[in-house]
């Protein structure tokens, strides 16, 4: 889910609180995987600005996201009720 949510994200807006907002999870539970999408380099942590203390990533070019788009699509298509599917 983190990594769907990150690969819709505007520019700008990949941060803990906000992808944990969209989601419906709490913060420390999309920290690690930023973390993580981080590692593999699929993230880039941006520089912080003055006092700031979010830390925010943006998106590394990759068909990892392309990815995790469309499988979220497919979920959300499987998860409509079944008069909603046969229109």
């Amino acid at each position: 889910m983190v990594s769907a949510a990150v690969a819709v994200a505007e520019p700008g807006s990949i941060y803990a609180r906000n992808i944990a907002e969209q989601i419906g999870i709490t913060d420390n539970r999309v920290v690690p995987q930023l973390g993580s999408l981080e590692a593999a380099g699929l993230l880039a942590r941006l520089p912080k600005v003055g006092g700031e203390r979010r830390v925010y990533y943006e998106r590394i070019e990759s068909a990892f996201w392309e990815l995790c788009s469309n499988l979220m699509a497919e979920i959300a298509g499987r998860q409509q009720p079944r008069a909603a599917r046969h229109r």
